[in-house]
């Protein structure tokens, strides 16, 4: 559990660091909107993760 957290943690990281890199290259608001997606696909990615976890321990007790 604490190996996925800290991955999905350098992903929000890697996130914000390519909506940085988009905003260079093409403008602020093409930046923000990349970090947005990306963040929000992570996070629904994180919350499936979490679930099918929750969902495995309770059928394994």
């Amino acid at each position: 559990m604490k190996k996925i957290k800290i991955f999905f943690y350098i992903l929000f990281a890697l996130d914000i660091f390519a909506g940085c890199i988009v905003a260079k290259f093409m403008n602020l608001f093409a930046g923000i909107a990349a970090a947005s997606v990306l963040l929000t696909l992570n996070i629904t990615v994180y919350t499936v993760i979490l679930k099918v976890m929750k969902v495995s321990n309770n059928k394994s007790r």
